[in-house]
């Protein structure tokens, strides 16, 4: 139930990325064309330097990589649960989308 449920809230962020940008993504994920180069994970609410780290041996080091990692990825490898990694997901997309 809390992963179909991380899935969701994760599902209606990318949209409203989309929506909001007036972009479509040729997947089920969106592209995020530009990110600056001073944007940093930790911008997001709840990702902290520990996190940060997981995140970065992992591979992800950008807010395109954590959403293209999706939800069940990101919680894999920093150990929080899904809720949360869709959350930052989300606040990813909200981020990138305002620089």
């Amino acid at each position: 139930m809390a992963t179909a449920l991380a899935g969701l809230i994760a599902g209606l962020a990318v949209a409203r990325w989309i929506q909001k940008s007036g972009k479509r993504a040729d997947s089920n994920t969106p592209r995020i064309a530009t990110v600056e180069a001073e944007a940093d994970l930790m911008d997001i609410k709840g990702i902290g330097p520990v996190y940060r780290q997981r995140l970065a041996k992992a591979g992800i080091d950008s807010f395109e990589q954590l959403v293209e990692a999706g939800a069940a990825k990101v919680a894999t490898v920093t150990g929080v649960d899904e809720m949360a990694a869709a959350d930052w997901i989300a606040q990813a997309i909200t981020l990138a989308a305002s620089s």
